[in-house]
């Protein structure tokens, strides 16, 4: 019963939720200096930054 209460919680707390925060780079600003074949591209994902 308390893991069937948790997922019902869980369910109401995500059901407003717009979008999810993923470690992948979706786009870039104007000007942006990294961007391009030897440094960042659209599609990359980030596995640790600093450790994490």
């Amino acid at each position: 019963m308390n893991l069937l209460t948790g997922i019902v919680i869980i369910a109401i707390l995500f059901a407003g939720a717009n979008s999810f925060y993923v470690d992948q780079m979706s786009g870039f600003g104007e000007g942006f200096p990294l961007e391009g074949e030897n440094g960042l591209m659209v599609g990359d994902v980030f596995y640790r930054v600093d450790g994490w």
